[in-house]
C-alpha cells in the first residue's frame, strides 16, 4: 500500500529526489525490498518511512497500537471545516 499513490503520482524519474512516508507500522522485509526497488527506478537517493510513536493514553506504560496510532493521527489532521488537510506538492 505504501507506494500506491507515489506509483500512480510519479512515473517519471527523480534523480537524487527522496521519499518521505508516515507509516503504522514499521515496515516488512518483503515491503522494503518493494521500497528499494522502487528508488532505483525512480533514481531516488533516499526513502524515509517515519512511524510514530506515542504511550497508550489509558495505560502510559504500554506504547498504543498501530491500529490506534494510525487513527489518532489521522484525526490530528483535521482542517478547519472538519474536512482532512491534504499535503500535495
Amino acid at each position: 500500500m505504501i507506494l500506491r499513490a507515489p506509483e500512480k503520482e510519479r512515473a517519471d524519474k527523480v534523480p537524487g529526489g527522496w521519499l518521505e512516508a508516515l507509516v503504522h507500522q514499521d515496515v516488512c522485509d518483503t515491503c522494503r525490498v518493494r521500497l528499494e526497488e522502487f528508488a532505483r527506478g525512480k533514481g531516488l537517493s533516499t526513502i524515509e518511512a517515519h512511524v510514530p510513536e506515542r504511550p497508550d493514553w489509558r495505560s502510559p506504560k504500554k506504547m498504543a497500537s498501530p491500529k490506534t496510532m494510525s487513527r489518532s493521527t489521522l484525526a490530528e489532521l483535521q482542517g478547519r471545516s472538519d474536512q482532512p488537510i491534504r499535503v500535495t506538492s
